[in-house]
């Protein structure tokens, strides 16, 4: 089983490897256009989560993996807000990506902030949390320590309930972001363009079942999955999205200096 599992590993990091130099191709031929650093955004988190989960394949057989749950890790959930974001963009800006007139001369935050707020807030309670661990030795007794213990309760309780099932979180993006990128399939003449979107909605789909399958199901129905096993199938999963977007560029052109000046226009 191991000897498998690096060997799955050894191909996970050489297919990241190249995922993340196809974003720093992306982002070097056109950093000005929004759409290409959504794209490169998106190939960069997941190639870094691809890498994590090969990273935990090659730990030795029972070894302790929270060395690699640190608060960077979950940078690469960053993936999820990023498909968004692609699927709002492309082919053609939606209408709800503009920002909203709100009164009395309030500012509007754009709908970029607004799609990364959750995964932002995500990661910056995970870094604090972690420099500031609950411990409830330090509530001191009486009144004020039983208020303070309580408070740690709760807060502790919000914070085991949010780790659990923030993937349900990605999920949803994940699935809005598959329900667009279906609609502007669906509504496009153009085929090259209904090609490109049928490869980056394929290689979505399948990554987004692979990734429900590796978290949040086992959490929902209370069996967690083995380690290899769920950083197996989260590697696949971001590959597979990745990788789409790859096969796009290559095979129907996704991304070219024609298209994007059409767009432009």
């Amino acid at each position: 089983m191991r000897f498998d599992s690096q060997w799955l590993a050894t191909l996970n990091l050489v297919l990241s490897g190249l995922v993340f130099l196809l974003g720093l191709v992306i982002l070097r031929e056109n950093p000005r256009h929004r759409l290409n650093r959504v794209v490169a955004l998106l190939l960069f988190c997941g190639s870094f989560g691809a890498v994590l989960s090969a990273l935990t394949l090659l730990l030795p057989k029972g070894a302790d993996g929270d060395g690699l749950q640190t608060p960077v890790a979950y940078v690469w959930q960053l993936f999820f807000p990023s498909a968004l974001l692609l699927a709002s963009l492309f082919p053609e800006e939606r209408a709800f990506t503009r920002p909203l007139r709100l009164p009395w001369g309030l500012p509007s935050p754009s709908f970029t902030v607004v799609v990364f707020t959750p995964h932002v807030f995500h990661i910056l309670l995970v870094l604090v949390t972690g420099w500031f661990p609950l411990d409830p030795s330090s509530v001191g007794s009486g009144a004020g320590g039983v208020v303070g213990s309580l408070g740690r309760l709760v807060l502790g309780l919000f914070l085991a309930v949010h780790a659990a099932l923030f993937s349900l979180v990605d999920l949803v993006f994940g699935v809005a972001a598959i329900a667009l990128l279906a609609d502007s399939r669906r509504r496009s003449r153009v085929p090259r363009v209904r090609q490109q979107l049928t490869a980056v909605l394929a290689g979505l789909a399948s990554g987004l079942v692979l990734y429900a399958l590796a978290t949040t199901v086992p959490t929902l129905i209370g069996r967690p999955l083995d380690p290899d096993l769920g950083a197996s199938l989260t590697a696949a999963a971001l590959t597979l999205g990745s990788g789409s977007i790859a096969y796009a560029m290559v095979r129907f052109k996704f991304l070219d200096t024609a298209l994007l000046a059409r767009r432009g226009i």
